[in-house]
């Protein structure tokens, strides 16, 4: 798992488990309400077999939402929750500088994302939690 700023660059946890993982989602959650900002978090497995996700994203920092974007096969899939958007854009930070997540992929709560990226650590597959749409792709 792994999560930073273009000044501060990356940080990287490995978890193994459930448990290990809310713990570093709670550093992470942390550590972005210290810097006032909404990070991406990269969430994948390293012993990655052909049939799982090759990553899964979201962000954490925010108070009401969230995105959640898996990757596999060529494709991003997000999760698409029928929680109604404020239609604001979400700035969010990454390694490689800040982004913006528009108000029609944010669709998931703060917890709803917690829960589908732990279903991830527990199960290695999208969550069934959640109803999946592709993203597209410019």
């Amino acid at each position: 798992m792994s999560w930073g700023t273009l000044d501060h660059g990356a940080i990287r946890m490995p978890v193994n488990g459930v448990d290990e993982f809310r713990r570093a989602y709670d550093l992470a959650e942390a550590d972005a309400d210290i810097a006032g900002s909404v990070f991406e978090i990269d969430l994948w497995d390293i012993d990655l077999p052909t049939d799982r996700p090759l990553m899964v994203q979201f962000l954490v920092g925010h108070p009401t939402h969230s995105r959640v974007l898996v990757h596999q096969d060529g494709l991003a899939l997000y999760a698409a929750n029928e929680v109604l958007t404020d239609g604001s854009d979400v700035r969010y930070e990454r390694p490689g500088g800040t982004f913006t997540a528009e108000p029609q992929y944010t669709r998931v709560t703060p917890t709803q994302a917690r829960e589908i990226a732990a279903d991830f650590v527990r199960t290695g597959r999208a969550s069934g939690r959640i109803t999946w749409a592709e993203q597209s792709m410019d």
